[in-house]
């Protein structure tokens, strides 16, 4: 028998029927699966196939039962029973009549085995964590308690749930931990569902939620992707509203702003604060107007990815503003494409977006909505994601030099896409309030001298010797030359220097070398430089390190960049980084 090895001492029949408690519950595990699959079928049709969905519980079975047997229950007191061997020896200070006493209070209906379920929280959980998500989720729907337990400790890290019915989401969300990310699509195919607590299965999350300023984690999301052909059925309403209780984001990818706003009103979205529109349709004409005195309460972010095969319409333009307009005091963060060149801010700028707005993220920019940035006033964060051809590389870069060049209290600038902008658009003397620059990588070194209209590293020192304010600078990739021809004189307040790697494996040694030395000769004493998330460098001592607020900076905007930049979007660091005194 499997618990041969694990067997229990002379006279000790709680242990044993504690384990029988634990191959009894998984056996009713079996017996309540929602698939209800046929052991005895599977075992017919063919006898060497692989243990099915059912059958896999029993091979974890001995496993359950180890760890069950080395998490046994105390007795009522609080304390294990002594062994009975000691207990008539003299060494053991007991009488034999205290000896028999004691063998009377094991056989008493006190000394009743407790219940499986009688363990506490973390250690139930743990007994029943080897179980796969799909019989934890069926644990849970035949157990209040179970479900109760994993709503509250969330088994993040689990595998993926596939569901076909409304009702086995419904069922899903009574056993799941509560939903940060809900993913709505409209489909012609049947209903599909699928619950996950690892990284998008769809690639859609742009970052995870937190507290900061920008979205990003070191954890996946609990997210559940929902393909319906209909939202209006009462079951398909009932579902979406009880996802809007806890959902921060939400994703939508369906034809028209009017079933958007249809999701939205029709439920209590009262946690949404981010809303990610996907592949709309911008060219439908009757487009009802979002009411204006209907608030998201913590609606901050909004990002909108047009269809880029239609053209914008005045109804659905004027819809996507009364959007924005409503929430216009409390959003901080913009996002948009402007595919082909539709010019969707130009669209946007004079109506729709908050007066105040801190951060816009824009890819495919072009030299008409650049033009219009210059009319959002009080932004403090850009971030520019080109794909353009090259032809139309200098119109872009003539209006974003006019834009820098002019008063703006812009303080972080991030420049990613192909080709790379021109670092001498930032102009001389331009920006002076500019803290951080993130270039992405598709800055480097090795472009031909001759195309003088793409940016490439060597330009950094003259564009750095322009930015005398910057205090933290990050690149996603550079080479050991550049960072030699930093000198002191262009960096007079740079404090956080992050590299996340090199444009050739075989220069790591040789560019970690250097960041070392620019921390040295660097005129603020307390620089710090970061290679990859995991190597940083400064010149305090290493005790000193826990409380320092320029080494959780710098750290910070390492996972950030990889999280962002990188597209390693759910990577999960351990925190760990090797500190090196310079």
């Amino acid at each position: 028998m499997f618990w041969s090895h694990h067997a229990p001492p002379p006279r000790r029949p709680q242990r044993v029927c504690f384990c029988v408690q634990v191959a009894v519950f998984c056996l009713l595990l079996v017996l309540t699966r929602p698939d209800r699959d046929s052991v005895d079928q599977q075992r017919a049709v063919n006898t060497n196939t692989p243990p099915g969905r059912p059958l896999s519980l029993f091979y974890r079975l001995g496993y359950l039962l180890s760890v069950a047997l080395e998490m046994a229950p105390p007795t009522p007191t609080g304390s294990r029973r002594p062994q009975k061997a000691a207990r008539n020896s003299e060494a053991s200070g007991t009488t034999s009549e205290e000896a028999n006493a004691m063998d009377h209070q094991e056989q008493s209906p006190s000394f009743c085995p407790q219940l499986l379920l009688d363990l506490p929280d973390v250690p139930l959980l743990q007994v029943l964590s080897q179980l796969s998500p799909k019989d934890l989720f069926a644990a849970g729907r035949t157990c209040l308690r179970l479900a109760a337990l994993t709503r509250t400790l969330p088994w993040r890290e689990r595998g993926e749930i596939k569901l076909k019915s409304i009702a086995d989401a419904m069922d899903l969300l009574r056993v799941a931990a509560p939903l940060e990310v809900v993913c709505i699509q409209k489909t012609k195919k049947k209903i599909a569902f699928q619950y996950s607590g690892r990284p998008d299965p769809k690639g859609l999350v742009v970052g995870c939620l937190d507290g900061d300023r920008r979205i990003h984690t070191t954890c996946p999301p609990r997210m559940l992707c929902m393909e319906m052909p209909t939202f209006t059925s009462e079951e398909s309403s009932s579902l979406i509203r009880e996802v809007a209780k806890t959902a921060k984001c939400l994703e939508v990818i369906v034809d028209g702003l009017d079933v958007i706003f249809s999701l939205l009103k029709n439920a209590s979205w009262l946690e949404l604060e981010h809303l990610v529109v996907l592949s709309v349709h911008l060219n439908r004409k009757q487009i009802p107007l979002w009411p204006q005195e209907l608030v998201l309460p913590k609606l901050r972010s909004v990002f909108v990815d047009p269809d880029s095969d239609s053209a914008y319409s005045e109804g659905s333009l004027k819809g996507l503003h009364s959007l924005l307009r409503a929430h216009s005091k409390q959003l901080d963060c913009l996002k948009m494409y402007s595919n082909k060149g539709r010019q969707l801010l130009v669209h946007l700028v004079d109506d729709g977006l908050p007066t105040d707005l801190r951060r816009l993220e824009i890819k495919d920019l072009n030299a008409s909505d650049a033009a219009a940035l210059g009319r959002i006033h009080g932004l403090k964060e850009l971030n520019i994601n080109l794909d353009i051809e090259f032809k139309l590389l200098q119109q872009l870069c003539t209006k974003l030099e006019n834009f820098f060049r002019s008063p703006c209290p812009l303080e972080r600038l991030e420049l990613h896409g192909f080709p790379p902008l021109p670092l001498h658009v930032l102009g001389a003397g331009g920006l002076p309030s500019l803290r951080c620059l993130v270039l992405g990588e598709s800055y480097d070194a090795t472009y031909p001298s001759f195309l003088s209209y793409v940016g490439t590293l060597r330009e950094l020192p003259a564009a750095l010797a322009g930015l005398p304010g910057l205090r933290s600078l990050i690149l996603c990739q550079a080479s050991p030359r550049v960072l030699q021809e930093v000198t002191p004189a262009v960096i007079p307040a740079l404090e956080v220097v992050v590299v996340l790697g090199d444009e050739f494996w075989y220069e790591e040694s040789l560019l970690v070398s250097e960041l070392q030395s620019l921390v040295n000769r660097a005129p603020v004493p307390k620089m710090h430089a970061t290679y990859g998330h995991d190597k940083m460098f400064s010149r305090h001592p290493v005790s000193e390190t826990e409380g320092c607020s320029l080494c959780a900076e710098a750290s910070t905007e390492a996972v950030d960049a990889l999280h962002q930049h990188l597209d390693r979007r759910h990577v999960k660091l351990d925190g760990t980084v090797k500190y090196v005194k310079v």
